[in-house]
């Protein structure tokens, strides 16, 4: 393991997380400490999205019935799940969502043509309507598209492999929820999408690139279409930031009122949503999960690398210190996504779920179980901690390449209870060969 992993690149590239401290400690001329902070929030108090099986699923508090409020509650879900989005970030994903789309989560493809082909009352829950393929829709033309693509993002299924079409059918079936309810999708890019499709609009999200390219890069390396209408998405993007940046204010400002009411009619009642279209369905409620990201790169010089480990640091909020008492974290879970890059761009990142190979280290002392403000797991020794060299033994072979190879690997955290969370990541390095 020595000659496979080494020294970290001491830099969030390009993510809105923040360096908090960098120490570097001499241990009699033969190894440095170097220990660097990054930091997110967890936050279980807001990210409910309530919404109907009606055209105007998605209610968050804004008016679904036109784009521009569609816009502000894409905007709000999107940086609930991911904290460190940015504005131009999130008009780029939206400017392209809306030349797919038009921003509506009720969407089919060809659903405009007449029926049978497009969409009746009762398509939208028919599995043959739904996985109709190119040929079937476009009188035999577009043979790669295997089933149709559907929701805000247009996801398909295609010949190529691709299974986006399949995989948000089955996360809203396994989330009990319906595949066009508009939470459901938003949860569905950050949680049941393919793994490296998570990471690249995570990475994507967090760009602080001009609205242009923002735009240009989420239709190349997450839509995999590069150039394909990009003008188009460009302008919508560019005329959704004045938008995104009034709700995020907002959000900020008044978060409590980020989640509305998931009782059907007095949504609609609140919304201005119109009456006929709403008061024949049944409200659903989707929770975005609270995640905390943490993006760190390692660089391609591994060659003296003796240890690497990180600790928690968990900090309530303010939302928690009106209860009585302190309120620790709860059902915590700890992964990460890599890659080994060794494979290049097109390399398959992985998800590796390191929670129980983390609680077998450190088993009296697992984060969550103590409370307190603050609170460091596994605790303050300052050359103790979770030790992912340690971790290694307990990972296959392509989860080991993809961990220890050089590139960025985005750590997440995922938990009840709102908090503060500081990852602390130490690397420490060895002058001896």
């Amino acid at each position: 393991m020595v000659t496979a992993v080494g020294k970290l690149v001491r830099t969030v590239g390009n993510t809105k997380s923040r360096v908090i401290q960098t120490s570097r400690q001499r241990r009699g001329g033969v190894t440095d400490l170097a220990g660097i902070d990054y930091v997110a929030e967890i936050r279980n108090d807001a990210g409910t999205i309530s919404s109907t099986t009606s055209s105007t699923s998605g209610i968050i508090s804004g008016n679904t019935s036109t784009w521009e409020g569609r816009v502000a509650i894409v905007a709000k879900a999107v940086k609930q799940s991911v904290p460190t989005a940015t504005v131009n970030g999130i008009a780029g994903m939206i400017g392209c969502f809306t030349i797919e789309s038009n921003l509506e989560s009720k969407r089919a493809e060809g659903d405009y043509l007449p029926a049978p082909i497009g969409a009746s009352d009762s398509s939208w829950d028919d599995d043959s309507w739904l996985s109709m393929s190119g040929p079937q829709i476009y009188s035999g033309g577009y043979p790669n598209i295997v089933h149709r693509g559907l929701g805000l993002g247009q996801w398909t299924d295609t010949g190529d492999g691709g299974d986006r079409h399949t995989r948000l059918r089955n996360f809203a079936k396994a989330n009990g929820a319906k595949w066009y309810d508009l939470g459901l999708q938003i949860k569905f890019i950050f949680e049941g999408d393919a793994p490296s499709s998570i990471e690249t609009a995570k990475r994507l999200l967090t760009s602080n690139t001009d609205v242009t390219n923002a735009t240009a890069n989420f239709l190349a390396q997450w839509e995999g279409v590069p150039g394909n209408k990009l003008g188009e998405r460009i302008a919508k993007a560019q005329q959704a930031v004045p938008i995104i940046e009034k709700a995020l204010k907002e959000a900020e400002e008044k978060p409590s009122e980020s989640a509305s009411n998931s009782d059907s009619s007095s949504a609609s009642e609140s919304e201005g949503i119109d009456d006929s279209a709403s008061s024949n369905t049944v409200g659903t409620s989707t929770k975005v999960s609270p995640i905390a990201y943490f993006p760190i790169t390692i660089s391609q010089d591994l060659d003296r690398f003796q240890k690497w480990y990180f600790k928690i640091i968990a900090e309530e909020l303010d939302t928690d210190k009106n209860q009585e008492g302190n309120v620790p974290l709860a059902d915590v879970q700890i992964a990460v996504l890599a890659r080994n890059t060794a494979e290049g761009a097109s390399g398959q990142s992985m998800e590796i779920d390191l929670t129980n190979i983390l609680k077998k280290q450190h088993p009296c002392d697992w984060v969550g179980n103590s409370s307190g403000t603050p609170v460091t797991y596994p605790n303050a020794l300052p050359e103790d901690g979770f030790d992912l060299m340690k971790a290694a033994w307990d990972l296959s072979d392509e989860q080991r390449k993809a961990l220890f190879s050089s590139g960025q690997k985005t750590f997440f955290m995922k938990a009840i209870g709102n908090h503060k969370i500081t990852f602390r990541n130490f690397m420490k390095f060895s002058h001896i060969n």
